[in-house]
């Protein structure tokens, strides 16, 4: 979490990105929060899909909720983003670093190339032929608990550690589900995205022959 970071209210961040048809997982404290698990709230982790149309879409709602990248625009007394600027003209800008932090009125939002535990991003999280993103509708998921535990683990700060210890225990299946802003934790595993409202969960394979869950067209 960077120093200046305001206290973070995920709705208007998640509603905007819905809004402008990103496309990405949640990774971090936050997915683990909105599944029950009973961390600091202090940033999203996004982990997005690397596509030129899909980087322009989350500069451009990272912009309209009046984000600033943490360092670079710090410095700039005009107002706006010079790095988001700079993404919606060019998208392949967001390869020059592995983290972008971003600061906004209703908290950090980081965007995070490479989560550990999975070098390939994205594409290592999320399974395309079964991805929410497709025919226009929101793409923004989170990870599954099993996924965020593998992360933590991975990066092994003490901080992640700590929160490991909150975790309930592995379930050995890898339910993703589209983020609600306003969701009532009993009813977590059962409700989807309202412009996806014909999706049904159902359990499936992944490339590798596991068990995992998905919110699937009938």
């Amino acid at each position: 979490m960077h120093r200046n970071a305001l206290p973070l209210d995920a709705k208007p961040i998640l509603l905007a990105l819905r809004e402008y048809g990103a496309v990405g997982v949640i990774v971090g404290s936050y997915g683990a929060i909105a599944q029950g698990v009973e961390l600091e709230m202090t940033d999203i982790d996004i982990s997005p899909k690397l596509s030129s149309e899909n980087i322009r879409a989350i500069a451009r709602a990272l912009a309209s909720i009046g984000a600033r990248e943490a360092e670079v625009d710090a410095d700039n007394a005009s107002g706006g983003s010079l790095i988001l600027d700079t993404l919606i003209r060019d998208p392949e800008f967001i390869h020059t670093r592995d983290l972008w932090m971003f600061l906004t009125p209703h908290g950090e939002v980081d965007l995070v190339m490479h989560p550990a535990g999975f070098p390939n991003g994205y594409a290592d999280l999320v399974d395309e032929e079964a991805e929410l993103g497709q025919e226009g509708e929101s793409g923004i998921l989170y990870a599954s608990l099993d996924d965020i535990r593998r992360s933590k683990e991975e990066a092994g700060r003490h901080k992640d550690v700590e929160a490991l210890n909150k975790f309930p225990p592995p379930t050995k299946s890898n339910v993703k589900f589209p983020p609600l802003p306003d969701y009532d934790e009993s009813l977590l595993l059962a409700r989807s995205h309202k412009k996806s409202e014909s999706l049904i969960l159902r359990e499936t394979t992944d490339r590798n022959g596991k068990t995992i869950h998905r919110w699937m067209r009938p």
